[in-house]
């Protein structure tokens, strides 16, 4: 699942509820549209709330090796 960057949410309360996630690159010359692509497991529900920190640490680092974050 890592090497293929897909992101897993869960709720305690139902472990096998599973939510995968994953995000395309940037479809235009502005890497501002992507799409994201959910599949839900034995009914999972949200919309990855816990695979929020991941996305932004991702889109981080396209920006730091595009050299476009500025600090």
């Amino acid at each position: 699942i890592a090497t293929r960057q897909i992101l897993v949410d869960w709720q305690q309360e139902f472990p096998q509820a599973l939510l995968l996630q994953t995000f395309t690159q940037p479809i235009f010359g502005k890497p501002t549209f992507f799409f994201e692509i959910i599949e839900r497991r034995c009914q999972a529900k949200g919309f990855g709330e816990g695979n929020f920190r991941a996305l932004f640490e991702a889109i981080e680092r396209e920006q730091n090796k595009r050299g476009s974050l500025s600090t």
